[in-house]
């Protein structure tokens, strides 16, 4: 490599992220010139990445990169470096446009004038914003043209109105509204003052909240609603932009009549069983039709709810649902959310009804290979598919027949899978994780829930703790069971290099913490985050296991390690109220399985 021209190792360095330059450049010194060259080090996205909690990142950034290189700074999700150092790093970044600071102790406060020159800003709203000062303070902002602010409580409580009336270049506003508050009155503020008032140029609103929004359609002109998603776990998100005006055609007699794919998605769409992604939302309202998308995200809702919609039944759902997934539409889908009763052989049920029953019926067998199984041509087709969550289908009695079990074997046709997460019947042995492991490399993220799971019936726990080691790249561990057997868990944990893991089920009541939790975390440098939720054992036994394995964090202020009874329990730490003993906000859709399948993604601002 010491042979290569300059300009061709940059081209090649560039392709990778931040953090393993950062290695790279750590393991052969000869290179670390890399870390002053404006094309790498003019963006630093440091986001979310907990394998830096042990480095001097601040420090870092100060001695080794090349100051006015640095024009955008991402540390969303950094929570553990203090306040003053992140200040004093911003002071010294000359030429910083863009400054991405979601969930760090960085606030929106009174007079802090070093974000004058920013034009992107993402960060923690203060609770004293009602107490900024425009003439002090936003005049000189009057470069900032994108403002991300997650907590909007006092946003409305400027005597002036409201404070966003002081940002006369604001082109996007993304709000993320944790506290619960009903955030109508923000919206209807908003875009008041857009049409009447004529203080603000935005372009683009983004909202979630836990609460629902109110219809302010009267207020909208010009914006126009692009994404809209009600999910009972992430809650109500929306997405207003202005868009050019739409042309009017009139559909042409010499036009083809509806095809399957368009039959099965207007079918799922009126029913309100499937639902695409902020991106190919707003392809869609641009006046394209379904035919010319090529969808990112996709998100199949349960069909639980069929007996209520008499135009559908759980077959014709199959049947659509997989003429969507089997379509040119859907070969570069990235993400997608199905249920399990996709994996169902309705060419079984065709031959049932067509040949005679004999008196025996043969038996058919759960196979532990996708041989010939159906979805395995669906799966082929989805071969860019890097996110993948299943759901326990519990509509009907065919949720747990040979062919849906055998399905799960499809799992490892995604080889390009990051992250996996899947709700596992009772029956299933387990034997496919074998595979999955061995053949999706880039597999770093894994939640397995299992239901109706009984300590007797322990093959699925047998092969995942003995097929662990094979999951090499696995960095988030979530694991719910009925009953969890530490010992062999941990020993089988200690061959990889976890950051996160969230255990919730029954253990040994005769386990002693002493002798099992301590040696595992100590193995374990690079965990951030461990939390076990077990309400079978006593508030004594956890108060003892709370002391013994926050001993084990070494006061390392990143490293979070709790037990509780229940996921109620757990005290969220507020980013306006920062304490010891809480659980950071940044790990609560990891802890609470939310999904990550179209809604919209706060880190892409």
């Amino acid at each position: 490599m010491d042979q290569l021209p300059v300009e061709l190792l940059l081209k090649i360095v560039k392709q990778l992220n931040i953090y393993d330059i950062v290695q790279f450049c750590a393991v052969f010194k000869n290179f670390k010139f890399l870390l002053r060259e404006k094309c790498i080090t003019s963006s630093l996205n440091w986001s979310r990445n907990f394998e830096i909690h042990n480095m001097d990142l601040c420090r870092f950034i100060k001695t080794e990169i090349n100051l006015d290189n640095v024009i955008s700074l991402n540390i969303n999700g950094l929570y553990w470096i203090p306040k003053k150092d992140l200040e004093s790093l911003i002071r010294k970044l000359p030429n910083l446009n863009e400054l991405y600071a979601v969930d760090t102790k960085l606030m929106f406060c009174p007079k802090d004038t070093f974000y004058y020159k920013l034009k992107k800003l993402a960060i923690n709203s203060s609770k004293h914003i009602e107490e900024l000062v425009p003439d002090y303070y936003f005049n000189s902002l009057k470069y900032l043209q994108l403002l991300l602010l997650p907590s909007v409580r006092q946003m409305m409580k400027s005597t002036g109105g409201s404070v966003l009336e002081q940002f006369p270049n604001i082109d996007e506003l993304w709000i993320l509204e944790r506290s619960g508050m009903l955030l109508d009155g923000v919206i209807e503020d908003l875009l008041f003052n857009f049409h009447v008032n004529k203080k603000l140029n935005l372009n683009k609103i983004v909202l979630q909240n836990y609460q629902p929004f109110g219809d302010s359609r009267d207020l909208r002109k010009g914006l126009s609603e692009t994404f809209y998603s009600n999910n009972f776990q992430i809650g109500f998100q929306l997405i207003l932009e202005r868009l050019p005006p739409l042309e009017t055609k009139q559909k042409s007699i010499f036009e083809p009549e509806e095809t399957e794919f368009e039959e099965a998605w207007f079918w799922l769409q009126r029913g309100g069983f499937l639902f695409c992604g902020p991106r190919d939302s707003k392809f869609l309202s641009t006046g394209q039709t379904v035919k010319q998308i090529s969808f990112e995200e996709l998100h199949f809702i349960s069909c639980a709810s069929l007996k209520l919609n008499s135009h559908l039944n759980q077959e014709h759902y199959i049947k659509a649902a997989l003429t969507i997934l089997n379509s040119e539409n859907c070969k570069y889908l990235k993400k997608l959310r199905i249920n399990s009763c996709l994996f169902q052989d309705l060419r079984q049920s065709e031959r049932a009804s067509t040949e005679p029953v004999p008196f025996k019926k043969p038996r058919i067998g759960v196979q532990s290979v996708c041989l010939n199984h159906p979805f395995q041509e669906t799966a082929k087709n989805l071969s860019n598919l890097e996110e993948l969550e299943i759901v326990s289908c519990t509509y009907g009695s065919k949720t747990i027949i040979g062919s849906v079990l055998c399905g799960y074997n499809c799992i490892e046709e995604f080889r390009n899978l990051k992250k996996l997460q899947v709700e596992i019947p009772h029956v299933i042995d387990g034997s496919f994780l074998i595979n999955v492991f061995k053949v999706c490399q880039n597999l770093n993220f894994l939640d397995l829930t299992l239901y109706n799971y009984r300590p007797g019936f322990n093959a699925f726990m047998k092969n995942f703790y003995n097929n662990l080691e094979f999951a090499t790249n696995l960095k988030d561990l979530r694991l719910s069971c009925g009953y969890i057997d530490l010992e062999k868990l941990f020993s089988n944990l200690n061959k990889l290099k976890l950051h996160r893991l969230v255990l919730s089920g029954n253990i040994s009541s005769g386990i002693l913490p002493e002798n099992v939790f301590p040696s595992f975390l100590l193995a374990q440098p690079r965990l951030v985050l461990f939390i076990l939720v077990a309400d079978n054992i006593s508030h004594t036994v956890t108060s003892k296991i709370n002391n013994l394995i926050r001993k084990c964090t070494n006061k390392n202020p990143a490293k979070v390690f709790s037990c509780v009874k229940h996921l109620s329990k757990i005290d969220w730490e507020n980013v306006l109220i920062q304490a010891s003993n809480k659980i950071p906000i940044v790990h609560s859709d990891f802890v609470h399985r939310r999904t990550r399948v179209a809604v919209i993604d706060f880190d892409t601002f």
